[in-house]
């Protein structure tokens, strides 16, 4: 963002297709002259992949981050152990701890939703 132009934020959330991710949310700054190009298309883009959507573009980073911590802390924990997968689809035990302590210490932090 060293051009001097003022950033625009998309807020993305995970779709069923994404399957444990679902219904959690992250977002994007962008440029104004990359999102323009990227959003002001006829087409625009609503959706990546089908896994997911956009909630909302051209928005304030403040507004972005409100949108972001209106994520149920469910979602988030399913999200941690989607996370904690391998590829072979067991759990890394691990990994699911580390996900689920950063869930529970943006909850405690009031970083998101009930």
């Amino acid at each position: 963002m060293e051009t001097g132009e003022k950033p625009l934020y998309v807020v993305y959330e995970y779709t069923e297709k994404a399957g444990g991710l679902a219904g959690n949310r992250y977002m994007t700054a962008y440029i104004e002259t990359n999102f323009r190009e990227t959003f002001d298309s006829e087409d625009g883009i609503t959706t990546r992949d089908g896994k997911e959507r956009v909630v909302a573009k051209g928005i304030e980073e403040k507004a972005a981050y409100e949108l972001c911590t209106q994520v149920p802390a469910l979602a988030r924990l399913n999200g941690a152990r989607h996370l904690a997968k391998r590829s072979d689809g067991t759990i890394n035990p691990t990994a699911l701890k580390m996900q689920t302590a950063n869930v529970l210490l943006a909850q405690r932090l009031g970083r998101f939703g009930p």
